[in-house]
């Protein structure tokens, strides 16, 4: 019995990967899989696979503000005194004195026991940072732990707590805890070592993809395109990441500017988290008049692969934080080239290896799409071929789901 622990299921790729690898554990007769969320969210519907999903009942976390209004109540400070450097203290250092409540959470922890003595598991998979210092800090040194870290490198631009989780983790290790740590990329793994993880207990397992459920299909092509209103003369860009600074969005927005300059057919497509009108600093960063029409901003979506046949080309601008992307990998599922920046292992994802940017400039990005556009119905068809190949060769989800339960047998042994 395997309990499968992640603080937050919303749509990502990490979340992705644990749903996609249910599906294939779902028809395992031989073990059980049970999936629990420690943020009380839950976006997939693991029920629906035949796969248990618990969640724990969501805590309230100390808020300064709160306390500090209360205490003195709102109405009796003044406006100078609220602007004083007196009155912001409280704020400037709510994060840093209330971090250490926070990281602890003794709520959590205290229903992630109950979940764990509900369950029995023989062995915990821990997805993320929050998961694995929460299922340490609660779980028997006699119950096995896999961890698994699915960011390339703690950024500057990490929240507090993200930061001192990823501190926290490598001084935590002890012989018994965890008995393996999975990493998604080879310089993932490097990286991760080099601050102190245990190179012992390290295993590299790429992402993978379920190739059935993402294949090309020229009906959900047509079909999509339709709805979306996309003309056959349009050139459809395709971008489906979460609104997230080491997406690079900027740069993804120059691109396009630079492109629509010299084809004006061209379109863009946003999906995903966040990646709606509704996005204030979304729609300030494509707020050039040259955008106007031109882009799609649908958010959250559950027709991802009719949208992955729906674009002619798909394009990756994050600069950092990627390891081995799994939207690369659906992209290539479902025959559609992509244009990317060199970051962790996408180099083993793109077969023309001309469409990795090295540079990270604007007119790299654009003379790439310029040459997918110039391609002929025979050569996208050849291209489309080869990377789907290459994926069901070495990245089908059943490989990577086979890998992760020969990792589970070892730990118990």
């Amino acid at each position: 019995r395997i309990l499968h622990i992640m603080y937050d299921i919303n749509l990502g790729g990490a979340e992705n990967l644990l749903y996609a690898l249910c599906s294939v554990w779902a028809c395992d007769k031989n073990n059980e899989h049970i999936v629990l969320s420690l943020n009380g969210n839950n976006y997939f519907d693991f029920e629906k696979l035949g796969i248990p999903c618990y969640i724990c009942q969501k805590t309230k976390r100390f808020n300064a503000s709160e306390f500090v209004n209360k205490k003195f109540g709102e109405g009796s400070i003044s406006p100078a005194m609220k602007s004083s450097l007196l009155w912001r203290i409280p704020k400037t250092m709510r994060r840093i004195l209330t971090t250490p409540w926070r990281i602890l959470d003794r709520p959590l922890r205290r229903n992630l026991q109950s979940k764990i003595n509900t369950i029995q598991p023989d062995i915990i998979k821990a997805w993320m940072y929050h998961a694995c210092f929460y299922t340490h800090l609660t779980a028997s040194a006699k119950l096995p732990q896999i961890w698994s870290i699915h960011n390339d490198k703690l950024l500057s631009f990490h929240s507090l707590e993200f930061r001192i989780f990823c501190r926290l983790l490598p001084m935590l290790q002890t012989n018994a805890k965890p008995r393996k740590t999975i990493f998604t990329s080879t310089g993932s793994l490097k990286h991760y070592v080099g601050q102190g993880y245990a190179a012992d207990k390290a295993i590299l397992i790429h992402n993978g993809v379920d190739t059935q459920k993402f294949h090309p299909s020229q009906k959900m092509r047509a079909d999509k395109r339709k709805e979306l209103g996309i003309g056959e003369d349009n050139f459809l860009i395709g971008n489906f990441s979460r609104f997230d600074k080491m997406k690079n969005l900027p740069l993804l927005a120059n691109v396009f500017a630079e492109t629509l300059k010299k084809h004006g057919q061209a379109r863009l497509v946003l999906a995903v988290l966040s990646m709606d009108d509704q996005n204030a600093e979304l729609m300030a960063l494509f707020s050039d008049p040259i955008f106007q029409g031109k882009i799609l901003f649908l958010g959250e979506r559950r027709d991802m692969v009719d949208l992955f046949n729906a674009i002619d080309c798909y394009v990756l601008t994050s600069h950092i934080g990627e390891t081995f992307s799994l939207v690369l990998l659906e992209a290539a599922a479902c025959g559609v080239p992509a244009i990317t920046t060199n970051v962790g292992d996408v180099r083993r994802l793109i077969l023309d290896k001309q469409f990795v940017i090295d540079s990270g400039k604007t007119q790299d990005f654009v003379d790439g799409i310029e040459k997918i556009m110039s391609w002929s119905n025979e050569e996208l068809q050849q291209y489309a071929t080869n990377a789907r190949q290459l994926v069901q060769d070495n990245h089908s989800i059943e490989s990577v789901a086979e890998k992760y339960m020969d990792v589970f047998k070892q730990a118990l042994e």
